[in-house]
């Protein structure tokens, strides 16, 4: 998507640009090479029509720069809705610490390209682009606190996984198979299982799915027909 910061500083202009109504706001981005993290609350606009009109517009240019034609993106973007404010939380960490996961740079602070910077007060050649007041609140009224108190959250080990695309050891029937072997000995069904009364046995189970199915968390939450978020804290 990005072959050089231009094309980076070009994407966040056509964020901020595309939002010049507030249809929508941003609570956090994060900027990769090959791919871009967002948080956005949707307001007036849906999600869909949001990614279609920054998508668009950024293609367009992209093609132009560099002399080619036909799609830039090659899926339909991935989305997943955010139910609460520790969720939401996570899932900002989650992408602020992208860059140093992939090994880029040793603290989410040392990135340019993505929101965390822009909520400790800093990085103000790229403009305001995120609604940083109403998660800041989330820590504390006053506005030095919670930027300390952010930064903390922040950095924080995070071992959770959001629209995580895993390679899978083994195909979706085995995992099936394996799946209904773990639930057989508890006498439990895909259906029965989110509602089985024995907490601690129930995310045994899963945890043990997990282990031996290697299913990401989005998939296992469609078999088992539970909340992903669930998935997600039963597993991290």
């Amino acid at each position: 998507m990005f072959l050089d910061d231009e094309d980076k500083q070009r994407f966040m202009t056509i964020l901020s640009l595309k939002n010049e109504n507030n249809g929508y706001s941003v609570y956090a981005y994060c900027l990769m090479d090959n791919h871009v993290h967002l948080v956005i609350d949707e307001r007036q606009d849906s999600v869909s029509r949001i990614m279609k009109s920054i998508n668009i517009s950024y293609a367009g240019y992209f093609n132009r720069k560099y002399s080619r034609v036909g799609h830039l993106f090659q899926d339909r973007f991935k989305s997943e809705p955010v139910e609460d404010d520790r969720y939401l939380l996570a899932v900002i960490r989650y992408i602020h610490q992208n860059p140093v996961k992939a090994g880029i740079v040793k603290h989410a602070k040392n990135y340019k390209w993505s929101s965390y910077c822009e909520y400790l007060g800093e990085n103000d050649e790229q403009g305001k682009i995120i609604d940083r007041k109403y998660i800041l609140e989330m820590f504390h009224s006053d506005e030095e606190k919670a930027v300390k108190l952010f930064a903390e959250f922040m950095g924080k080990q995070d071992k959770n996984q959001f629209l995580d695309i895993e390679e899978e050891e083994i195909n979706h029937s085995e995992a099936l198979k394996i799946i209904h072997d773990i639930l057989k000995e508890y006498q439990l069904t895909p259906e029965n299982l989110k509602d089985y009364n024995d907490i601690m046995i129930r995310n045994k189970i899963v945890c043990e799915i997990r282990e031996r199915t290697k299913l990401s968390q989005r998939k296992m939450a469609k078999v088992l027909n539970m909340d992903k978020s669930a998935i997600n804290r039963i597993v991290r």
